[in-house]
């Protein structure tokens, strides 16, 4: 076997190929003895096959029983049901395919109308099938074909079969001979034939013979192919053909037909066979192209007018949108293309022709029209990183040549912190907070005068003795504190894994032994980065987030962070029971270890709180939860997962996934600049917020919520092997490379929308894989140079791997070049 096999699943097995090929051979031969077609699919269930034909696993329907068929019933297929394949075969009753047939087929891909009684074709018959490239009407009753039916298809169409058909040669049929002539058909009609009034037998369509000069695609032209005049202006523009036959002319005044468009306009016949199109009062709306077409038997042709009508600018719409950033977005009308600028409060803010100081957080997109020629403009103003300071009333003022106009509009992107009320700052049900002395003193007017002054100086003496012996205790917690800190590395000699989770569980479930936490030297205490204690009195607790094996993650806010008269939301990390082992000494270290770690794509510590059992940490709260969760929720099967939401949220894009990628690479390169391993790395372990940021993490409770991601070992060991390097299954041992391993199947993960590589294996096939040197297959939606960045992550020799910093940047030109902005839609909000 190769070192190297790229493929997730592989029978290595020649004694079940020989009996697989045993197999398929019966089933060849049973169906060749029957006379019908070979089917190697399995027939699915029949309940949602059209009768009386039959739907298999390939996506293939048959239809080939003899029956009084007289059209397909399309109709009784479900949208979701895309078959590729349509076989209908001696049905002598079926006489005529219309759009209706194949209406809810949008994904057909190949059609056979053979040996049956077709003889006409619609103009619709394939105006739902955009995907057909492949069509077999032999053996029918078709006379002629027009290439009507086929202008919905024609450039994607590669082959056309009508052999054993009485057509009758003719001008009709001259579209079907391929010519080397650019702008020709170009797709296969193998052997087919016609039969010509003077002769018996058929003979090819390429050797057909039509009188020169009575078989022309038609030729249009236009008295004028511009106008440009102001509003509610009129005019008039002639369209002429000519062609063998004599074609049809017909002006499509769509555009003219909108509301508010024109006045009026009339299509007036000439006596030379030409069209006249008179146009009154055109406003700005109708500004786009006018087309006149001819067409006959052999083809069609057109040739456009171009129409500006020039009109003063006016703002449709000015309104705020969540989008993938806050952004005020707004649709102006005018030509020429009016110039848009922002003012804030009154102040320039941003224009799109002159920009000065203006923040590099705030950028201005316009969007193109859909139509070629519009007087449409639409974009946006999006703020990456908006806050309150940002809240002001917004004027958008759109000027050109003929006019101005302007729109204003409040906007609130966060309000202003609000303190809540002091009663709400604690929970006093879980946390009762008493004054230990409030029950034994009686009330301050009941002390004698007389002794009140003894009472003072006993008072000032007690507070002398405890904050001496505060101060004492002070030092030796951190002398020892220190000396734990520099007691070495464990046997391994590894970096400490980047985890917050305290506990592992055993078999039966006890939380009995401690994650190892390894100190190094690389992240002992620096200044001005001492851990931080936060005052319980501060918190409040909102609900349950979720709980792991080293206790429970809370919601709750906390006053005064990050700094004073701010409220600020966090996730709490509690820990259950200090006194097993070394649990109170792991949670020290662990926050010294969390302190150094300062980034923005890793999830911000806060500080702790260690006034009294349970111990708690404080960490940044991220909205949108885990980002394993986030993708699957956003993700083509998330339906089928029932986790989509109402309204459905939008599939995420390329370009955004994209993004996802390079914010966990740029995290991920500055651990290793720190030498920091984190052992862990998936997308389990990380959390998404506000505007798709994504910040790496590890709250320990994906060990239970992703538990079948994990393979145990012995009674308390859990080990990732799905995101392991060989030399990590094999040899236990942990490095910047094996992290960076790991990040090839974060990014596989990512364009699998949160699939579990290795989907459909056991833990023991998936270590047995890996070893052999099998890799995951290239995902569907990944485009091939973030898949080359995965295998260069899964060199098997460590030292041959990509560096942290290379897969960076790969993936931020890669993500570079595709910003992830533009969801005009609002469906895919991040909040």
């Amino acid at each position: 076997m190769s070192s190297l096999a790229v493929h997730p699943h592989r029978q290595n097995s020649h004694k079940m190929r020989f009996w697989f090929l045993c197999f398929h051979f019966v089933v060849i031969f049973h169906k060749s003895g029957t006379g019908g077609g070979v089917a190697l699919a399995t027939p699915m269930d029949t309940s949602a096959c059209p009768p009386p034909c039959q739907c298999y696993s390939t996506l293939t329907i048959e239809c080939t029983r003899e029956s009084n068929m007289t059209e397909f019933p399309s109709h009784i297929l479900a949208p979701e049901q895309l078959f590729t394949r349509l076989i209908i075969r001696g049905q002598s009753n079926f006489s005529e395919l219309t759009g209706h047939s194949l209406r809810n087929m949008t994904s057909l891909e190949t059609l056979e109308i053979s040996r049956s009684g077709l003889q006409h074709v619609s103009d619709d018959a394939f105006m739902e099938t955009p995907n057909l490239v492949q069509i077999d009407f032999s053996g029918n009753n078709l006379k002629t074909l027009s290439w009507r039916p086929f202008k919905y298809i024609i450039s994607k169409l590669q082959k056309l079969d009508v052999s054993d058909n009485p057509l009758v040669c003719g001008c009709a049929l001259d579209w079907l001979v391929p010519r080397p002539v650019a702008g020709q058909t170009s797709f296969d009609i193998g052997e087919s034939t016609c039969f010509e009034n003077t002769k018996r037998d058929p003979i090819s369509l390429r050797t057909m013979d039509i009188p020169e000069g009575t078989c022309t695609l038609p030729t249009v032209q236009v008295s004028r192919s511009e106008f440009t005049f102001n509003n509610t202006g009129t005019f008039e523009v002639t369209c002429r053909v000519t062609g063998e036959p004599t074609p049809q002319i017909d002006w499509d005044t769509s555009s003219l037909e909108r509301e508010g468009s024109v006045s009026n306009f009339t299509v007036v016949d000439l006596p030379d066979g030409g069209k006249k199109l008179q146009v009154a009062g055109a406003t700005g709306i109708a500004t786009g192209m006018l087309n006149c077409s001819a067409s006959n038997e052999r083809g069609q042709n057109l040739q456009s007018v171009r129409l500006y009508v020039q009109t003063k600018p006016q703002i449709v719409s000015l309104q705020m949108k969540k989008m993938f950033h806050s952004s005020i977005c707004f649709e102006v009308r005018g030509i020429p293309k009016p110039n848009t600028t922002f003012l804030k409060n009154g102040k320039f803010f941003i224009s799109d022709v002159l920009n000065p100081n203006n923040p590099n957080f705030v950028k201005m997109a316009h969007f193109d029209p859909e139509q070629p020629l519009s007087n449409a403009l639409n974009g946006c103003v999006y703020f990456t990183t908006p806050s309150h300071v940002d809240n002001a009333n917004y004027t958008l003022a759109c000027t050109n040549l003929l006019g101005r106009d302007e729109k204003e509009l409040e906007v609130i992107f966060i309000p202003h912190p609000v303190k809540p009320p002091i009663d709400d700052i604690h929970d006093d049900r879980k946390f009762p907070i008493q004054n230990p002395m409030s029950s034994a003193l009686p009330p301050p007017d009941s002390v004698p005068t007389a002794t009140s002054s003894v009472i003072t100086k006993v008072v000032v003496v007690l507070v002398v003795i405890i904050v001496g012996t505060l101060l004492v205790g002070l030092v030796g917690y951190r002398y020892r504190k220190r000396q734990h800190l520099y007691r070495g590395i464990n046997q391994d000699g590894n970096a400490a894994p980047f985890s917050v989770m305290s506990f592992m569980e055993n078999g039966r479930g006890d939380k009995s032994e401690m994650v190892s936490m390894i100190p190094n030297p690389n992240y002992l205490p620096r200044n001005g980065t001492a851990v931080h204690h936060i005052s319980r009195d501060q918190m409040r607790f909102l609900g349950e987030l979720g709980e792991g094996a080293f206790g429970v993650v809370c919601l709750g806010i906390c006053e005064n962070l990050p700094a004073e008269g701010d409220v600020t939301m966090v996730a709490i990390k509690t820990l259950k029971d200090a006194s097993i082992g070394d649990a109170r000494k792991d949670f020290e270290r662990e926050a010294e270890l969390l302190t150094n770690l300062q980034h923005d794509n890793i999830v911000t510590f806060y500080g702790v709180c260690m006034e009294k059992e349970p111990f708690l940490m404080v960490f940044e709260y991220m909205e949108n939860g885990d980002l394993n969760n986030f993708l699957r929720c956003r993700g083509p099967d998330a339906e089928c997962l029932g986790l989509s939401k109402n309204p459905a949220l939008l599939p995420l894009t390329v370009n955004e996934l994209l993004f996802i990628a390079k914010q966990i690479a740029s995290g991920m390169m500055y651990m290793a600049s720190q030498h920091f391993v984190h052992r862990d790395m998936a997308t389990r372990n990380c959390l998404v917020g506000d505007k798709l940021v994504v910040k790496i993490a590890d709250f320990g409770m994906s060990r239970d919520v992703y538990s079948t991601d994990y393979y145990r070992v012995g009674s308390h060991t859990m080990l990732p092997v799905r995101w392991m390097p060989p030399e990590s299954i094999i040899y236990r041992t942990y490095s910047i490379e094996s992290d960076v391993w790991s990040y090839g199947v974060v990014l596989w993960e990512i364009f699998e929308y949160g699939k579990q590589p290795w989907y459909g294996l056991s833990n023991h096939e998936v270590i047995e894989y890996i070893h052999n040197g099998i890799l995951l297959d290239c995902p569907k939606a990944c485009p091939k140079e973030v898949y080359k960045v995965m295998l260069g992550c899964w060199q098997r020799q460590p030292q041959q791997r990509l560096v942290i910093k290379e897969a960076h940047e790969a993936i931020s030109r890669l993500s570079d070049e595709n910003p992830p902005f533009v969801d005009m839609t609002g469906k895919n909000t991040f909040v």
